[in-house]
């Protein structure tokens, strides 16, 4: 079963740290000009609703492994939340944060730095927990369709059997897991990215 949680982890933690990657740097290009949000914000809003189970099948025929098309259906399920919720926030900052940083002198790194990164860390925080919750959510599906391995083949292998007391032992490894990476890590460097707020309030 250990082995199984290393399997797991390490597909998600590949899809969804891809995805962190290609949502911000996407969301931030699209989130600072107007034209780009224009045309990307509602065709990604769009796109974001097609059920990322969708494209297994498709990866599966493409990708040379089972691993690395379970790995791409996490990383399509948490990339959108991550770029919308980037995009957006990076676009509604408020432009006079903007104009007084450049009054003070401060050049475009500086301003993406000290001004639009935190005002827009609320919501790229969201878009990054909610694109977590759905990377677990696709690996235990996507290990459930096909998988040799990880704890959504162990729980349906063992479902398929009969030995139900593996099956709730996988289910509170699962569990666990989820507790631990959505509920105590995250919170943890969501508290380390906003200590900024608790300072002004």
């Amino acid at each position: 079963v250990w082995q199984s949680s290393r399997d797991s982890l390490l597909r998600v933690a590949l899809g969804y740290f891809l995805a962190l990657i290609a949502g911000n740097l996407l969301g931030f290009y699209c989130g600072r000009s107007q034209r780009l949000f224009g045309a990307a914000y509602p065709v990604a809003k769009v796109t974001a609703c097609i059920p990322p189970v969708v494209y297994l099948p498709y990866a599966i025929a493409v990708l040379p492994s089972l691993d690395s098309a379970i790995i791409f259906m996490i990383f399509i399920g948490a990339f959108w939340p991550i770029y919308i919720n980037t995009m957006f926030g990076v676009y509604n900052v408020d432009p006079r944060y903007v104009e007084f940083a450049r009054t003070l002198g401060a050049d475009e790194r500086r301003i993406l730095r000290r001004v639009i990164i935190p005002a827009a860390m609320p919501l790229i925080l969201a878009g990054s927990l909610i694109g977590l919750v759905l990377a677990f959510v696709l690996l235990t599906a996507g290990e459930m369709v096909g998988a040799h391995t990880g704890l959504g083949f162990y729980l349906m292998y063992h479902t398929d059997v009969g030995y139900f007391d593996k099956v709730v032992a996988s289910m509170l490894l699962i569990s666990f897991w989820v507790f631990f990476w959505i509920t105590f890590a995250f919170d943890i460097v969501q508290a380390r990215l906003l200590q900024w707020q608790r300072r002004i309030g």
